[in-house]
């Protein structure tokens, strides 16, 4: 497994700093990278378990306020953490409501 996340690292290293080609992530091993996430994937859900209603939440959340999250990620201003901040609150909310419901 560790040859696998090291194959994994080097390919998110190599590539960070110009933008990866299909030819560059085959030579990287990418193929091989692919299936140990899935694997890794696999094995987190198995031991550490995934609450799948949050995950739905979550795009449901995304997908009723799409417009809103693209005005405050693509402003004019540049707000740095209290754009993080109002997405923490707007979650919130949004949370908080789906379960009184």
């Amino acid at each position: 497994m560790n040859r696998q996340v090291n194959i994994i690292r080097w390919c998110l290293h190599h590539n960070a700093k110009d933008r990866p080609t299909s030819i560059d992530l085959l030579k990287c091993g990418w193929l091989p990278a692919e299936r140990s996430y899935r694997w890794l994937w696999e094995e987190y859900k198995e031991h550490r378990g995934v609450n799948y209603d949050v995950l739905e939440m979550d795009h449901a959340f995304e997908e009723e306020n799409a417009k809103m999250i693209a005005s405050i990620k693509h402003s004019q201003k540049d707000r740095g953490i209290a754009e993080k901040k109002l997405m923490a609150a707007l979650k919130a909310h949004y949370y908080s409501n789906e379960i009184e419901k």
